[in-house]
């Protein structure tokens, strides 16, 4: 009978009762962490296509950079055959130019 009394006249004695078995704290838990899911899902769902987005330009990027290294190798290998058909046909040339820039360049140097 004591029970009933403090239970009713709301004593600071009385714990609450809930209606099943999970105590208070982890319903409020629950909802904290199914909030936060649902909040991470929202907020991956707007994410995606812009990191869609960002890897399509990514790769496009990478196809311009390999095809403009492809073209500068190119590039380079046809001067480098112009310049050993010009030094076989000119040998004479072609060392007095190479000696002439040597000049200049040491001439440019500090001593």
């Amino acid at each position: 009978m004591n029970e009933n009394y403090e239970t009713t006249h709301g004593n600071a004695t009385s714990t609450p009762s809930t209606t099943s078995n999970v105590p208070l704290g982890d319903d409020m838990l629950g909802r904290i962490v199914r909030g936060a899911h649902e909040t991470v899902d929202r907020v991956a769902a707007k994410a995606a296509p812009v990191v869609e987005q960002v890897k399509g330009g990514v790769n496009h990027a990478s196809e311009v950079a390999h095809a403009r290294a492809d073209q500068m190798t190119q590039l380079g290998d046809e001067w480098t055959q112009s310049l050993r058909s010009t030094v076989r046909e000119h040998p004479l040339a072609a060392l007095a130019v190479a000696l002439a820039v040597g000049v200049v360049i040491s001439r440019m140097s500090p001593r």
